[in-house]
């Protein structure tokens, strides 16, 4: 069966299928150019998440400010209307203060209600999550990033030079340590160590992390020579 090259799509009539097999046509080794696709679509759909959360966000956001504009204008009409009551206490008949509560309550009830909804389907969201890769590991990219920082940096013998941006994240990659107990490793290459001459060189590194919890958990860090393949 052939092979077709995702660089240059020749298709290969006779491949070897050896790890390091190149196109007979544009040189390209097969699974470099494999792995390369396969993180830039990783990179493609983390932004993607990214812009998506920050827009439901931004949506929970209007939403709160909605219902704390409403729960004002509620707390004002009750205390308008307990000031009227007080005002002309002794000369109201009864069914007019049951109906004056009787407007009051179902509001009350139904930002209780609402509330309680909120809550309900943020937990939902959060247990979805730890065993879902993306939505995970965006949010240990975020949540252990100090943790594993310091981890990364106790391999350095002299010092360490981070190289990421400021909006970059320095474990911009991920990948299951455990699925059944949200256990995952993230992966970085943005930072340099310095040798006993004053130089730097690039390292790879990566960080474990439990997730199970309601905090990051750091299990261990790793660190090489080299750079992620690009």
């Amino acid at each position: 069966m052939g092979k077709t090259c995702l660089k240059c799509s020749h298709i290969n009539p006779a491949p070897s299928g050896k790890a390091m097999e190149a196109c007979p046509a544009c040189g390209a080794i097969y699974t470099k150019v494999e792995y390369v696709l396969a993180q830039r679509e990783q990179a493609r759909a983390a932004q993607q998440a990214a812009k998506e959360a920050a827009e439901a966000k931004q949506a929970q956001k209007a939403a709160k400010a909605q219902a704390a504009q409403k729960a004002a204008e509620v707390k004002r009409a009750n205390k308008a209307a307990k000031a009227e009551l007080a005002r002309k206490k002794g000369h109201l008949p009864t069914w007019q203060v049951l109906s004056a509560l009787a407007a009051t309550v179902p509001l009350m009830w139904w930002f209780s209600e609402r509330d309680f909804a909120a809550k309900t389907a943020k937990a939902r969201a959060a247990a979805e999550c730890k065993h879902d890769l993306q939505c995970l590991g965006d949010s240990a990219s975020i949540a252990a990033a100090p943790s594993c920082k310091r981890a990364v940096e106790a391999y350095a013998k002299y010092s360490a030079k981070w190289t990421d941006g400021a909006l970059e994240p320095k474990f911009p990659s991920f990948r299951w340590l455990d699925k059944q107990s949200s256990k995952l490793t993230l992966i970085g290459d943005h930072v340099q160590f310095q040798n006993g001459f004053g130089a730097y060189s690039n390292m790879v590194y990566e960080c474990d992390v439990d997730m199970s919890g309601n905090l990051p958990v750091v299990l261990g860090a790793r660190v090489a020579h080299g750079r992620m393949l690009e």
